[in-house]
């Protein structure tokens, strides 16, 4: 024999199983130290029921559920849409995730859903949807499908909205749709460029249009060019023409 082990002893509560080689495996532990399960060499240590692996902790740590080849430190894998339940027994429950300096909290309380890297309560949500769908920006109870809130003290609170495409076009939008009834079609308040090449900003001309809604059918009938210029069913100024 190289090496085997097989001792239970209960004069002083220590037990030995396994094979103490550099790729053998070995189980051991007593009343006074740590239960050890320990599989020498590159291979991997499985857990299994009713005749199949459910947890697999594979040569480099990584943990599987569900898997026997785990890609992450922990890693599920089920044929299930819901993957895993974390359940807390009273009114908070949350997962905290962590960098070097960050904390990030993924969390439900009180029939709310929140988001937040400056706490791990619902009243530190930055974002939040609450039981009514509403989503709460800046608020842990948002009144309305979309509640925004900053608290600019001697500052404006902005909400901005970016079209990213730099192609030197007139094509391009930042548009706010809204409509009444989801049977109908939106009206459009919309940024526009009025001109094509913004390489310059000399050149970054922004003008804002306006446009109901007639047969289901959103036209422009008011613009506001970058010179201040009200046109009304025009897109561009005439001399004379208000």
């Amino acid at each position: 024999t190289s090496n085997p082990a097989l001792r239970l002893d209960n004069g002083t509560n220590s037990v030995d199983i396994g094979i103490a080689t550099s790729n053998g495996a070995l189980l051991s532990g007593s009343a006074t130290n740590d239960l050890v399960i320990a599989r020498n060499g590159a291979y991997n240590i499985k857990l299994g029921t009713n005749g199949s692996t459910r947890a697999t902790i594979d040569a480099s740590g990584n943990v599987g559920i569900g898997t026997t080849s785990p890609s992450y430190v922990l890693h599920a894998s089920t044929a299930d849409n819901t993957i895993a339940q974390f359940q807390s027994t009273d009114n908070r429950g949350a997962i905290l995730v962590s960098d070097n300096d960050t904390n990030s909290y993924f969390g439900s309380e009180g029939g709310s859903t929140y988001i937040s890297n400056v706490g791990g309560a619902l009243s530190s949500g930055q974002l939040v949807i609450n039981s009514s769908g509403n989503v709460g920006i800046g608020t842990s109870n948002p009144n309305s499908i979309v509640d925004i809130r900053e608290n600019a003290t001697g500052g404006q609170a902005r909400l901005r909205l970016f079209n990213t495409d730099q192609t030197n076009s007139t094509a391009q939008s930042a548009l706010l749709f809204m409509s009444p009834d989801l049977r109908a079609n939106g009206v459009e308040i919309a940024a526009v460029k009025e001109n094509a090449d913004f390489s310059a900003a000399s050149g970054r001309d922004i003008a804002i249009t306006f446009s109901p809604v007639l047969n289901n059918a959103a036209t422009e009938r008011m613009r506001i060019d970058s010179s201040g210029n009200l046109l009304i069913s025009k897109s561009s100024l005439d001399v004379g023409t208000v």
